[in-house]
Parts: C-alpha cells; structure tokens; sequence
C-alpha cells in the first residue's frame, strides 16, 4: 500500500508540474502572438506610408510635366512663396508643382 501511495504522490507531482508548464507555454504562447499582431500593424502602417510617399513622388513628377507641357518654369516663381499650412497638398512635391501651376495661371 505504502507503494501505490507513493506512485500516486510522485505522479500528482508530476501532473502538477506539467501542467505549471503548460501555463507557462500558454502565456508565451499568448505574448507571442500579441506581439506578432503588433508587428503585422506596424508592418500595414508602414507599407502605407511607403504606398503614400511613392503616390506623391509620382504626383510631383506628374505635376512637374504637366507644367513644363504648359510653358511653365520655376523662373518666375518667388523663392519666398510658402503652401499654406492646411493646404491638403503641403507636404508634397506634387503639390508644390501644382501650386505652382495655380500660381501662374492667375
């Protein structure tokens, strides 16, 4: 009897042991995959920033042809003239080549 009860007590510890592990997998487990869903975030909001910064690369050199195609050059441009600060376009070239269209024009 003595025998069976010691089994028993080795075994339960052994059980408990186990399963003290698996907690322990399951929580890397979790931080894992937490850490794998930030990455995949941080992953899209890079590939769209990259996806925006080519748009308007595109844009500027779009812009800037379509101003040379009108007779348009940057000689009588003043170096001083800023895009206003809530113009949607301000922070790219494309919009630069625009304004600088619009500035001609009028």
């Amino acid at each position: 009897m003595d025998d069976l009860s010691a089994e028993l007590e080795a075994s339960q510890k052994e059980c408990r042991n186990y399963n003290s592990e698996l907690f322990r997998l399951r929580a890397a487990w979790d931080e894992t995959v937490e850490q794998l869903d930030v990455v995949k975030r941080e992953n899209k909001n890079l590939a769209d920033e990259i996806k925006d910064l080519l748009d308007q690369l595109g844009d500027g050199g779009r812009y800037q042809h379509i101003c040379s195609e009108q007779g348009l050059n940057s000689k009588g441009v003043t170096h001083s003239y800023t895009l206003p600060k809530k113009s949607p376009i301000s922070n790219n070239w494309g919009g630069f080549f625009l304004q600088k269209c619009i500035v001609f024009k009028l």
